[in-house]
């Protein structure tokens, strides 16, 4: 399927509730998606990042999605994407965010590469570190967000023991339980759907 930056703003819109597109900078960062998405299908070829291989498909869950999430983001001072994969969310939060310093934690070396090429490509200041999350120091980033991690309840764990404000979780809003059980200490302080009705964004502050 053709698709241009046009069309990226088309399914976008349809996707996300209103106004957010626009608050997130989407005719700005249209352009920089298509690019995102063809390096995307390339590699996906190789490279196991998605299941989902329709461009539409790609942009209304995985880009959507990650947007979504970035709302939350906002005043975030830096980011962690633990266990980035495809760069859902970070990439798309650091397209919105170009201010922000975002690390794209990925442990699996040939993820990790995409990720760095996509970085490359899109001229992100996003740092690429391949690793795992246990390594990392404790409370060494303002929020953590995460997507589709496995174990999600290790995932969320370190999660909780990474960030020093807000962990932002993208995934089935029927996990809640899970959630709350992972991140002890933590309180949920928002949860929301998105237009298309993929995806709950589930927030935790301490």
């Amino acid at each position: 399927m053709a698709y241009d930056a046009e069309q990226i703003h088309v399914w976008m819109e349809k996707s996300l509730p209103a106004g957010v597109w626009d608050r997130c900078r989407g005719h700005e960062i249209a352009d920089k998606l298509v690019v995102y998405l063809r390096l995307l299908q390339r590699w996906n070829s190789v490279v196991n990042l998605t299941s989902v291989r329709e461009p539409e498909a790609i942009v209304r869950r995985h880009f959507a999605e990650s947007v979504l999430a970035g709302e939350h983001l906002l005043d975030c001072g830096n980011l962690l994407d633990l266990g980035s994969g495809a760069g859902f969310p970070g990439v798309p939060i650091q397209l919105m965010r170009p201010d922000l310093q975002v690390t794209l934690l990925e442990s699996q070396g040939r993820k990790a590469a995409f990720l760095r090429e996509v970085v490359r490509e899109l001229g992100l200041k996003s740092r690429v570190v391949s690793a795992r999350a246990e390594t990392l120091p404790a409370a060494e980033y303002e929020c953590v967000c995460l997507r589709a991690v496995d174990p999600m309840r290790v995932a969320l764990r370190e999660a909780g023991r990474l960030a020093r404000c807000r962990v932002v979780v993208v995934g089935s809003a029927e996990l809640e339980q899970v959630y709350q059980d992972s991140l002890a200490g933590w309180n949920l302080v928002q949860e929301e759907g998105s237009a298309s009705g993929g995806s709950a964004v589930v927030v935790f502050t301490r």
